[in-house]
């Protein structure tokens, strides 16, 4: 018969060896040796759901158990419900298997009404057409999900769902966002838009419900309320702003109803740091946007400024010099260089100065494209003829008075020369002359004086020793043929007081031209008309010394025409404190006495006039010869 021998070795491999036992002792032939796998029976375990809490499950972690939801493998621990729910199914691990029976799947549905969310309204307090805003929080399980909105004020005050207004149809729909919090932004209505009107009742105050489901019915929260406070619509008042007094710093508040002042209403000083005033609508009241904020600068007394008057820059050549002047203020500094473009330079007054009415503060230099090379020329002295002075005219030459001739009045003549633009004179040159009134014989029918040898070649000499002019003058006699007339003037009066009024008439200047009158100080000018003649009115300067003076009228071409004038005191210059007190019988009083004077001086010049005179001639005649 067969045999067989078992060995245990270790939970797994066993090895048999089966023998032939025909008879009692072993048999010496040996089967072939057999290796034989064993494995030990599984462990068998129960199955532990998951549990589900509101909208999360709890997935358990047990030894040997797999779990998955929607056939994918799950982590132990918390998982949200969707909203369309999901099937976890459990499978045992290697070496074990579940009793008999035993549950291995689970469905979970989503449940709307395990939502806990918060509903809150701000502000609390609504009035009529105001902004306020709805927030659901607390809607974490249900975010990505597109859901609508139903909100209602409660009965006690309308049966109206529409107490709130949604800014466009579409945005009844609204998304979750990942927070789980949904902002609705609302406008309540018009008061006179519900029937009765919520706003008479708003002591009473209400509720606002509201609910979140899907476009098909499916409710994903519960219905929540909040209390809220309805208010009547508020009086629009408008602040007037406050009255400002810069010059005394201050402002003035008015008392209006409505309106809180930060300041409070009444005067107010205004401190040097400035200040500012702020409204605030009282209850019941509204500004409706109104400005409700002013702020007053303080302003602080300004000094009388100073007087400064702008000295102008001085041009040389292309560069321009700017001075220093206090008080004033340049728009350039120092020497500055002219452009081709030119250069303006304005002045202005610096802080605490000011400028006089007519002053200059603007001036405007060109630029010198170049300086030409001056041509040296000198100038020609005038001669005197009697008393006469001829003032010659030279190219470059300036001559005062002007090119002409000139009678020398009783206090004599100054002729001066000056180079014109382009022109300078040597060194040393003269460029002054002066010449003396000649006292001149007026008794021609003298038969002492003796006519001239026929022998004797040379000519007398002239009543002041100037050589009488040789016979080689060239300078040829004015021609006969010459019609044109020499310019001349002619003053309404000889003597004139400063300060007067004096009439000139004039011919004989070249037409059109401008005359300019001077005494040395400038008078005037007139235009000639088409045929020289001008008639003008200068007023003697105030200041002017008593004398005798020459009134020249230079045109701007051509010989110059003189006239000789003296010029009184002002008339009130000799006046005593009584002077409006004298009578007429003193005034011809003193008139005669002064034209006696003036005879009896008269009568002396002319004796001792004739004496020279008689002199001159004794010393004239020939000597007789022994």
């Amino acid at each position: 018969m067969w045999g067989a021998f078992e060995q245990h070795i270790n939970p797994g491999d066993v090895t048999v060896e089966l023998y032939d036992y025909s008879e009692e002792a072993i048999a010496s032939t040996t089967m072939e040796a057999v290796t034989i796998t064993l494995e030990d029976n599984p462990q068998v375990i129960g199955v532990n759901a998951p549990e589900q809490t509101g909208n999360t499950i709890e997935i358990p972690e047990v030894e040997g158990i797999t779990y998955f939801v929607n056939g994918e493998q799950a982590e132990a621990g918390e998982l949200p419900v969707p909203m369309e729910g999901f099937t976890v199914t459990a499978e045992a691990n290697e070496g074990y298997e579940f009793q008999h029976g035993a549950i291995t799947e689970w469905d979970f549905e989503f449940d709307p009404w395990a939502i806990d969310p918060e509903l809150s309204i701000d502000p609390e307090v609504i009035i009529p057409e105001s902004d306020f805003t709805i927030t659901i929080s607390g809607l974490e399980d249900i975010a990505g999900e597109t859901v609508e909105s139903a909100l209602w004020f409660d009965a006690e005050i309308t049966d109206q769902r529409t107490f709130v207004t949604w800014p466009d149809e579409s945005d009844t729909q609204v998304t979750v966002p990942e927070d789980g919090v949904v902002t609705l932004d609302q406008t309540a209505i018009p008061a006179e838009a519900l029937e009765p009107d919520p706003w008479e009742a708003a002591d009473e105050g209400a509720t606002l419900t509201a609910t979140l489901v899907q476009d098909d019915g499916n409710i994903l929260m519960g219905e929540q309320s909040v209390e809220l406070a309805l208010e009547a619509p508020p009086e629009v008042v408008t602040p007037i702003e406050p009255e400002h007094n810069p010059e005394a710093n201050r402002i003035y508040i008015a008392d209006q109803e409505g309106i809180s002042w930060s300041t409070g209403t009444g005067v107010h000083d205004i401190p040097e740091e400035g200040l500012t005033v702020t409204a605030e609508p009282e209850d019941g009241y509204t500004f409706d946007g109104a400005q409700d904020e002013w702020h007053f600068d303080y302003t602080p007394e300004e000094p009388t400024p100073e007087m400064a008057t702008p000295v102008a820059p001085a041009q040389d050549g292309n560069s321009v010099t700017v001075p220093e002047v206090e008080g004033v203020e340049y728009s350039a500094e120092g020497t500055v260089d002219i452009p081709e473009e030119g250069l303006t330079i304005e002045a202005t007054p610096a802080e605490g100065y000011e400028f006089p009415e007519d002053a200059t503060t603007s001036w405007t230099f060109n630029y010198i494209d170049s300086e030409p090379e001056l041509v040296e020329v000198e100038p020609e002295a005038p001669s005197q003829d009697g008393n006469t002075v001829v003032v010659p005219e030279v190219e470059g030459v300036l001559y005062f008075p002007e090119p002409g001739e000139h009678s020398v009045p009783e206090d004599g003549l100054t002729v001066t020369a000056e180079p014109a633009e382009g022109y300078t004179f040597p060194e040393g040159t003269d460029a002054e002359w002066s010449f003396s009134h000649i006292e001149e014989d007026d008794d021609d029918d003298d038969d002492t004086t003796p006519p001239p040898s026929d022998d004797d070649d040379t000519p007398p000499p002239s009543d002041d020793g100037t050589p009488p002019p040789s016979d080689d003058d060239d300078t040829p006699p004015p021609s006969d043929d010459d019609d044109t007339v020499a310019p001349s003037i002619t003053v309404d009066v000889d003597e004139v007081r400063a300060g007067d009024d004096l009439s000139i008439e004039g011919e004989g200047f070249p037409a059109g031209e401008s005359v300019e009158f001077s005494l040395n100080p400038e008078l005037g000018s007139a235009e000639a008309d088409s045929g020289g003649t001008l008639s003008a009115t200068v007023t003697i300067p105030e200041d002017l010394e008593p004398g005798e003076y020459t009134l020249t009228a230079t045109p701007e071409t051509g010989d110059a025409a003189t006239a000789t004038i003296t010029v009184l005191e002002p008339e009130d210059a000799g006046a005593g404190p009584a002077g409006d007190d004298v009578s007429d019988e003193e005034d011809l009083a003193a008139t005669g006495t002064i034209q006696g004077a003036i005879i009896l001086a008269l009568l002396a010049l002319a004796a001792v006039s004739f004496g020279t005179m008689a002199l001159i001639i004794a010393r004239m005649r020939p000597q007789e010869i022994a």
